[in-house]
């Protein structure tokens, strides 16, 4: 799944509008969180949405099991 995807999903399950996205994230307008969720994102675009709904991006590696959590 790609990355607006998964926030989108979130959105949706979080009861999130784009204009409240757009508010939290003090974005200038809510094309901007429109354009964000229609196109390939940025880590630190993704890492931005995530933080504002209370999440986190965690990458595992999979041979060893150890996660790492990325931040701002």
């Amino acid at each position: 799944m790609q990355a607006n995807e998964v926030i989108k999903n979130l959105m949706a399950q979080k009861e999130i509008t784009q204009t409240e996205m757009r508010e939290k994230m003090e974005m200038k307008s809510q094309s901007g969180v429109s354009q964000a969720l229609n196109r390939d994102m940025k880590i630190s675009m993704l890492i931005r949405f995530l933080k504002v709904m209370d999440c986190s991006l965690t990458v595992t590696d999979n041979s060893t099991g150890e996660t790492f959590e990325i931040s701002e």
